[in-house]
């Protein structure tokens, strides 16, 4: 990345990786390579020179260097820092002092600083190049990701071909949810260091995000050779292989993340979807209620949408035990009030179900009013107006919830289910047949032709 000149300070690579160890959060990812020894050097050798791109150095400043402020390096840190900010506060500041600030400011673990003289030395010398470049990694280290970006880019602009840079770039990207971008950028670092695991993990990641299942298998299995034992590559395929649809693959990858002795929220959700997508309801409810129990815990959206799946496939216990857990696990005062009317609507849906509707009309009628876009509300309203004869109502209510995205197929199947009971076979076939391209389940395919032959059958009797 950076070349460095025989005779030039050496940068301590302990200090690096005591900086480096708090390296947390989003910038997760690059950890190994900010651990990596030819990154270390090549970051100490950002106190050489470069003749490109830089700003020139005049005789005055080259002796200030050689004759008082290298005879203190590396044994007196503190009074090359006093020398080189004395002279950065005179008449003539040069951007090549307030570089070299900011590397040893950085040798330091002050990052604050490093920060300041690395934009300071931009500031004299807008196109210096190493500047850019170090600026960045500084602002990775302080998960500063708009810093982060602007700076590679600027560096990259500049024509800065360095993998560490490159591969920096396309994780912020990634971060951005610029998939395209991302992915070019990784490339463009493997080209030069085709070997760099964490390029290569980023960019399967990156395939995994693009549904390019193919791919991401594809590089996730050459890391598997490399490292057998990496749970988050196991984690990540299983992911691959619930998007190919290949549920046995994917139970086999966390059966090996279960065996490398991972046991976290993210892991126990995969775990629950691979099951929940198996039929093996318990096991999946198992793992969601575990999930809940680990440190940090899964997000809301993610189990609540865990939940509303159990509503689907009709597994009304485990959802109320989902919404119970919920409630006890992230305390029901700090649970989001419209998160709350989810979870209140899920389970005056499940009342209706269990044929309750009139303990509950009241409350969903309360939940529409806070949400009118609460789709297992109206969904749940439908199906208890049906049940009353309130045809006109139940149809307003599904017509609604037709509307939802999430809500849409489930709708039309319910609608469906009504306009059988009134009769309505046209009405019925068609409904139905919309669930069955909205949700994509072979057996309401099946479902789908029975109840055309039903229609057909009344037809026929009808003529008869």
């Amino acid at each position: 990345m950076m070349t460095r000149k025989k005779g030039t300070f050496l940068f301590s690579i302990c200090t690096l990786l005591a900086a480096v160890s708090g390296l947390q959060g989003q910038f997760q990812a690059l950890q190994g390579v900010w651990t990596d020894r030819n990154f270390q050097e090549s970051f100490a050798g950002s106190y050489g020179v470069l003749s490109e791109r830089e700003p020139p150095i005049d005789e005055a400043t080259r002796d200030f260097f050689s004759e008082r402020v290298r005879q203190h390096l590396p044994d007196n840190i503190e009074e090359a820092i006093r020398l080189l900010r004395e002279r950065d506060a005179g008449e003539r500041p040069h951007a090549g002092v307030a570089f070299t600030l900011g590397n040893l400011y950085f040798e330091r673990n002050d990052l604050a600083n490093a920060q300041r003289y690395y934009e300071r030395a931009i500031e004299l010398f807008p196109n210096f190049l190493r500047a850019h470049r170090n600026l960045t990694f500084v602002a990775v280290l302080r998960e500063d990701e708009e810093l982060a970006r602007t700076h590679a880019i600027r560096a990259t602009t500049l024509g800065d071909t360095d993998s560490f840079l490159h591969g920096t770039l396309g994780e912020l990207y990634m971060k951005e949810g610029k998939l395209i971008a991302g992915e070019t950028a990784l490339l463009t670092a493997l080209l030069t260091d085709p070997d760099n695991r964490t390029w290569r993990w980023l960019l399967a990641r990156n395939y995994l995000e693009q549904e390019r299942w193919g791919d991401a298998e594809s590089l996730m299995d050459r890391l598997l050779v490399e490292d057998p034992e990496d749970s988050d590559i196991w984690l990540a395929l299983s992911h691959v292989y619930i998007g190919k649809d290949d549920l046995n693959q994917a139970a086999t990858a966390i059966e090996m993340v279960s065996l490398l002795g991972r046991r976290d929220s993210e892991s126990l959700i995969v775990s629950g979807r691979v099951y929940a997508e198996r039929g093996v309801t318990d096991l999946a409810y198992q793992a969601f209620i575990a999930a809940m129990d680990q440190s940090p815990r899964p997000s809301l959206p993610q189990i609540v949408a865990a939940t509303e799946d159990f509503v689907d496939d009709l597994a009304f216990s485990e959802a109320r035990g989902m919404v119970e857990k919920i409630r006890s696990s992230y305390g029901s005062d700090r649970i989001p009030r419209m998160t709350d009317t989810e979870l209140r609507a899920i389970l005056g849906y499940i009342a209706v179900m269990e044929g309750r509707g009139n303990e509950v009309e009241s409350e969903l009628r309360e939940i529409i009013a806070m949400d009118p876009l609460n789709g297992r509300a109206l969904l749940a309203l439908g199906i208890h107006y049906g049940e009353q004869g309130d045809f006109q109502m139940a149809d307003f209510m599904f017509e609604r919830a037709r509307d939802l995205d999430r809500f849409r197929g489930r709708a039309y199947l319910l609608h469906g289910e009504l306009m059988i009971e009134r009769k309505r076979w046209d009405d019925a076939v068609e409904f139905i047949r919309y669930a069955v391209d909205t949700l994509a389940d072979d057996r309401l395919r099946r479902y789908a032709d029975q109840v055309e032959e039903a229609r057909s059958a009344v037809r026929t009797a009808e003529r008869d």
